[in-house]
């Protein structure tokens, strides 16, 4: 583990971001998972070292949560919706 000169601070690593991933998503699979993608589409390679590339991977799984949260809410609305019509509406 590398640490900086005068001060305790360890460098992050992907065996913490996967740990961190783990805890959150349910499972080291869905950790790999999770982290495998996102990497793909960013074209970082792994394992990732740097904190540089930590960054840039840290910030990809932001957009990506971002983007499932979205995706996430609109499959619900629709979901609801029409269960809601559902029993309202008479069929066509």
């Amino acid at each position: 583990m590398t640490t900086m000169d005068g001060w305790n601070f360890d460098q992050p690593t992907e065996a913490e971001m996967l740990k961190a991933l783990a805890d959150a998503l349910g499972g080291p699979e869905y950790a790999r998972a999770v982290l495998d993608t996102v990497c793909r589409k960013i074209g970082q390679s792994r394992p990732v070292t740097s904190p540089g590339d930590m960054i840039r991977v840290a910030e990809a799984l932001l957009e990506f949560a971002d983007m499932l949260r979205v995706t996430a809410r609109s499959v619900k609305i629709r979901a609801v919706t029409y269960r809601a019509l559902e029993g309202v509406l008479p069929p066509r």
